[in-house]
């Protein structure tokens, strides 16, 4: 007796789920805006161009990220030393108006790309704008910050990153400065007590940064002392000093410094505060007429 059996025989085949119907060709590449100089430069701006593939009878959008928690849109931060923030922005367009994001938080997303169906794969050109505004009151050093970068087509993402640095310069101004004397009064109080007067100077530097002062000779400098001429070539002496006391003469050697608190504020010079004290030495029997000189302040930082 034979016994047929029959075998029933399943077939389990495994197909790979597919990848994203739209994905990067050629990703978005890093923003380097260079140096900042938050005093004297403008705004900053670069661009970073990316291509997209997408195959037939897909769609596909790009979004961006808010950036490195904490982060947000409006605006967008790179993060620097000590925690300071510098603030940029991500841009669907060349005229910096309308914030790339996720669509949410003050932010717009691009129009999607689309695919007919049939054919090869279809290819589309982008590029993202990237605006950093001047005057930010920030200490220097470097700032970055990584956004996400998303190709999203209703099935699956395809991901990158990218990342914003730029560095912050230092920068130092000063003003310029004038110190008035007033009268000199050679046959009576000058005979025999100097003249003295003082200024302010205003100087002003980047958040963090050390500046040290020093002030020239003047144009006419001779045997150590600082003189003042008049029209008909006649000097006074007189000298500019560190301290209300006048003990030390300011110069190239013996200088001021202070450290910048904020680019928007004068910077405390020690020793003596940001003033100059001026002394125009007694006893000197000069003819009457206006005497005048010009000092050259240098600052280091």
């Amino acid at each position: 007796m034979r016994k047929t059996v029959t075998l029933g025989l399943m077939m389990l085949v495994c197909v790979p789920a597919a990848w994203a119907n739209c994905n990067w060709n050629q990703a978005p590449a890093a923003v380097d805006f260079g140096m900042y100089l938050a005093m004297s430069g403008g705004t900053l701006t670069a661009t970073s161009p990316f291509r997209v593939r997408c195959t037939p009878s897909s769609q596909g959008q790009v979004v961006i990220s808010a950036g490195t928690p904490p982060a947000s849109f409006t605006p967008r931060t790179l993060k620097g030393p000590g925690g300071a923030t510098l603030p940029y922005n991500l841009f669907l367009d060349a005229t910096y108006t309308a914030i790339w994001g996720d669509g949410t938080g003050g932010s717009a997303v691009p129009a999607a790309y689309m695919t007919g169906p049939g054919g090869g794969n279809t290819y589309f050109d982008g590029t993202i704008y990237a605006a950093l505004p001047s005057g930010a009151d920030v200490p220097p050093g470097i700032y970055t910050d990584t956004v996400g970068v998303d190709i999203v087509d209703g099935k699956s993402r395809d991901s990158t990153t990218m990342t914003i640095t730029t560095i912050v310069g230092r920068e130092c101004t000063v003003s310029a400065f004038s110190i008035s004397f007033g009268n000199y009064d050679t046959v009576g109080a000058n005979d025999a007590a100097p003249l003295d007067a003082t200024a302010p100077i205003d100087v002003r530097c980047t958040a963090g940064t050390t500046a040290t002062v020093a002030l020239g000779t003047g144009m006419h400098f001779s045997g150590g002392v600082r003189r003042l001429m008049s029209a008909a070539g006649v000097y006074l002496g007189y000298n500019v000093f560190t301290d209300a006391a006048r003990g030390a003469v300011w110069d190239n050697l013996m200088v001021k410094s202070g450290t910048s608190v904020s680019m928007n504020t004068p910077v405390t010079l020690n020793p003596g505060g940001s003033v100059l004290f001026g002394r125009v030495f007694a006893g000197q029997d000069v003819p009457a007429g206006t005497y005048t000189d010009t000092l050259q302040a240098t600052v280091n930082y």
